[in-house]
């Protein structure tokens, strides 16, 4: 994971440029509001729309810069982490290895490295971009009218502990349900796989009834759990809406009494978009990269994890079949001829099956073999062998 971040920390920093002038652009679209507002007749009007669209085709241009950037750097993060995780699963020994189970690195391959993505590179990105948000949009409240700042501090802080609070609490109920989902699912996986002992003692009555009281508890939590999601959901919408109102009541006493224009009022409104949400959203992503730190070390645990390159060089699982062609199949996507492979195929004694397949050796053995008899699999393996031992011969 280090090596990861390292190995594109320059990259990363370029493709911030862009998005930190984005950043900087999208609340000031308030100067822009302000100046449209503020004209005082159609004539000035019209002058000021050739700058509104330029302001608006550069918030535009960066946007897609910002976007791009991070989407190839994202995607270059991605490339390597599973290049590195495959290079480490066949350096390691076979002890360590067996200590999980292959379902255990498959998921770290999809959704282990995509959590990693999400929650990790693509959610410090946007973190990023929020709290420019919320300088950007505080430094431009701070320009029009000075007290109107600590009014948006006090509530932005609010709704920020607020939806650190509500965000917790939210996760630990799902977290909740979701164990006891796991509960349920591994209930079902042993009985399942037990079921003609279940069915030679005759006790299958007795599971069922305890199954479907594992059942009706999992609907039980499942309510519960969404209750006070929606609940939760609820209080946080009443606290930005408090907050938003605070600011709001504040910006119309401040343009009643003349400090404010009408024109610098509707751009504290409109910035105010910049400083609730993106501080619920901060808040989110805190928590996110906290829920994180689980993974992460998991997946650092598999790249640092002890190598063991040098221990038992040649060792070949004879019996198991890829999902490719025969030819791959006995080359491993080594660097064997054709007449090689065929010539192993022979001394195995199954070329002569193999030729009359309609794509010979390119015929392709599906997974688990079930396209080929037992003997003709044998005898792919036994060619796999009969190769390899040619060329250490050869050697």
């Amino acid at each position: 994971m280090k090596d990861t971040y390292r190995k594109n920390a320059g990259r990363v920093i370029l493709s911030l440029v862009p998005l930190v002038i984005f950043g900087v652009m999208s609340p000031l679209r308030a100067c822009v509001i302000q100046v449209l507002v503020d004209s005082d007749n159609i004539g000035e009007l019209l002058e000021k729309c050739p700058i509104v669209v330029a302001f608006s085709l550069g918030v535009l241009l960066f946007e897609w810069l910002s976007r791009s950037r991070q989407t190839i750097v994202a995607g270059d993060m991605e490339m390597d982490l599973r290049n590195r995780l495959i290079h480490r699963l066949f350096s390691i020994s076979e002890d360590q290895f067996e200590k999980k189970s292959l379902d255990y690195y498959l998921s770290k391959f999809a959704a282990g490295i995509r959590m990693i993505l999400e929650d990790g590179v693509n959610n410090l990105y946007d973190m990023i971009l929020q709290a420019v948000y919320v300088i950007t949009a505080v430094i431009y409240l701070l320009c029009t009218e000075p007290l109107l700042l600590p009014v948006v501090a006090v509530a932005g802080a609010g709704q920020f502990a607020a939806s650190c609070i509500l965000k917790r609490k939210a996760c630990f109920t799902e977290e909740r349900y979701t164990r006891a989902l796991e509960d349920y699912l591994h209930g079902v996986r042993s009985v399942l796989g037990g079921r003609k002992v279940l069915r030679a003692f005759d006790a299958v009555k007795q599971v069922l009834v305890r199954q479907e009281n594992l059942n009706d508890y999992i609907c039980r939590e499942k309510e519960s759990a969404s209750r006070t999601l929606y609940g939760l959901k609820a209080l946080a919408s009443f606290v930005g809406n408090g907050a938003l109102l605070i600011v709001l009541w504040s910006s119309m006493f401040f343009a009643v009494t003349g400090r404010i224009t009408m024109g610098e009022l509707a751009a504290v409104i409109y910035s105010m978009s910049f400083v609730f949400k993106p501080c619920r959203k901060i808040a989110d992503g805190i928590l996110r990269l906290k829920a994180l730190e689980k993974e992460t070390a998991e997946m650092e645990s598999l790249l640092t994890g002890e190598s063991n390159e040098q221990a038992n060089p040649v060792s070949y699982p004879q019996t198991y079949m890829f999902k490719d062609t025969v030819f791959n199949n006995v080359a491993l996507y080594q660097n064997y001829s054709r007449d090689q492979v065929i010539e192993a195929l022979r001394e195995a004694g199954v070329y002569d099956t193999i030729r009359k397949l309609p794509m010979g050796v390119d015929q392709e053995i599906s997974e688990g073999g079930k396209n080929f008899s037992e003997a003709e699999l044998q005898g792919i393996a036994l060619a796999r062998l009969l190769l390899r031992k040619k060329g250490a011969l050869a050697k």
